[in-house]
């Protein structure tokens, strides 16, 4: 993240809504003014902002992208997937609802 910092903010980070350059880092990864007590993080304002995905699995992805000699075709960005995504994360959860009625339905 620091990385990322650095490219975001080169003179350091500052607060959106009074300029100041005075945050404090807080547990859940925001940054709080302390001056005028606003918050922003690392992410606002990107299209990673409201992604639940971790950084790590978007980097991986996109590094797969463009990896690819041949270009990528849509069964081996899904088969690519199941190894980026972690168990926890379900990147279609409407169709596994669809595919949980079809079980339930055959059984």
């Amino acid at each position: 993240m620091g990385y990322l910092e650095r490219l975001r903010w080169p003179e350091g980070p500052r607060c959106q809504g009074c300029g100041g350059s005075e945050l404090w880092r807080m547990s859940d990864r925001a940054l709080r003014c302390a001056d005028c007590r606003a918050e922003t993080r690392l992410l606002a304002g990107s299209l990673f902002e409201r992604s639940k995905l971790p950084l790590e699995i978007w980097f991986a992805a996109a590094w797969y992208l463009t990896n690819q000699k041949g270009g990528v075709s849509a069964l081996g960005l899904q088969r690519a997937r199941a190894g980026l995504l972690p168990d926890s994360v379900d990147a279609h959860p409407q169709a596994s609802a669809r595919d949980d009625r079809a079980r339930a339905s055959a059984a």
